[in-house]
């Protein structure tokens, strides 16, 4: 199986890099839930057997005058007894192998830095070691086809492409500058990471966004919105716009089969104004907010704005400290600043039939943002969803109105249908 020597960061990669600090860093944590307790010598051995067909993801960053190198782990990661979530990569971590393995009790969870790969990559990377598992402790057969990997195949080069340069428009598109509502820290020395986790029916889900006209992304996007500006409310008098911030999943709109980043961000903004608007309204503006963006034009301008701010002769020729520095001051004006919460919707995962018995349930969860205490993810297996809030407050405020709030909105539908 070839493997390269190294890679270039991509694209997102080095705003990652840029971004990651003694007390932070964007950590991915994808957890299966066995029905069985978890083996961690079998879990050992299918690292072993997987870790020749993600080269991209088991790998590390290796600074240097003038930026990174993402070179493959030199040796065999080894499994670890999971003791907490979402811990902050070391920069020895980050430089060896941004990537842990861990079990506890019936939790198969693997964790990495986002500077490794997008959703897609890491739900490649959780089946295909969750398939190997179970292929050797129950000896059956499981079929390979995204995202569970034949680890026999060869890796193709187009899984090694940084997409980002091959997909930009000719014209970068201009960046909408809006200064959104930040929820408060509640402690700005507290980086310990609480998770607030709720699984629910996809199927209700799916009808009642569909009551609604809109893609269930949406519908809870307008959900959160309304639940952050009455949080916005107790605190401030002048109220700033909420705005959601949505990854998404480049693949969709180009061929790509990456197992690097390969996302842009959307975002749906609710005004002031428009708390006197109903729900059902609300959701419409989502609606056509996203619809104005998720097209292949405004994808590849963004994709072309990102590329121009790094690929300069000039600014590679500027030294590591300094244009990280400058992508840090870039990130607080664009970045978090630009939008109130993120929200990843990792979308349905279809692992074959045959695994289905042994995994009750599948999580992901996502550091909390930097600069504001909250990240929210959902991913959908089995008909469930698995909605995960993540936090460094104490507090769990969003997390209840938000489940309030949705609650109310889903028992009123099932009452009237």
């Amino acid at each position: 199986m070839t493997r390269k020597k190294h890679y270039l960061p991509d694209i997102s990669s080095i705003l990652y890099l840029a971004r990651m600090g003694k007390h932070h860093t964007n950590v991915y944590r994808f957890t299966m839930t066995m029905n069985e307790e978890v083996d961690p010598v079998l879990l050992q051995k299918a690292v072993e057997i997987i870790t020749p067909r993600f080269p991209v993801l088991l790998s590390g960053f290796h600074p240097n005058f003038f930026g990174d190198r993402q070179i493959p782990c030199r040796s065999i990661i080894q499994v670890q007894k999971d003791t907490g979530i979402l811990v902050t990569m070391s920069k020895e971590e980050i430089e060896q192998c941004a990537l842990r393995v861990l079990y506890r009790d019936h939790l198969l969870t693997f964790e990495c830095f986002h500077a490794q790969s997008d959703g897609y990559g890491a739900v490649a990377f959780i089946s295909t070691l969750t398939a190997e598992y179970l292929k050797l402790r129950y000896q059956i057969e499981i079929p390979s086809g995204y995202p569970v990997l034949n680890v026999l195949d060869e890796i193709k080069e187009e899984e090694e492409c940084d997409e980002y340069l091959n997909y930009m428009a000719d014209k970068p598109s201009k960046l909408n500058k809006i200064y959104a509502y930040q929820l408060p820290k509640e402690d700005k020395n507290e980086w310990n990471i609480k998770v607030h986790q709720r699984v629910f029916s996809a199927s209700a889900l799916k009808k009642v966004s569909k009551e609604h006209g809109v893609s269930p992304t949406a519908f809870l996007s307008a959900v959160m919105a309304e639940c952050i500006m009455k949080i916005q409310k107790k605190h401030k008098k002048v109220l700033k716009p909420v705005r959601v911030m949505i990854p998404v999943n480049l693949r969709g709109f180009f061929p790509s089969i990456t197992m690097r980043n390969f996302i842009e961000t959307i975002f749906v903004t609710m005004h002031e104004d428009d708390q006197h608007k109903s729900f059902k309204e609300l959701c419409a503006q989502f609606r056509a907010e996203m619809k104005s963006q998720l097209n292949v034009e405004h994808l590849s301008g963004m994709i072309k704005t990102h590329v121009d701010a790094q690929k300069s002769v000039l600014f590679r020729m500027i030294p590591r400290g300094l244009k990280y520095t400058a992508f840090k001051i870039g990130y607080a004006f664009f970045g978090e600043s630009n939008s109130s919460i993120t929200f990843t919707n990792l979308g349905i995962v279809n692992l074959p039939e045959v695994m289905h018995p042994y995994i009750s349930k599948m999580d992901c969860y996502l550091s909390p943002r930097s600069g504001s205490p909250y990240n929210c993810a959902m991913i959908i297996y089995k008909d469930q969803v698995a909605l995960n809030f993540s936090r460094y407050n104490h507090k769990s405020e969003l997390e209840e109105l938000f489940y309030e709030r949705l609650h109310q909105i889903m028992s009123s539908f099932e009452l009237n249908g």
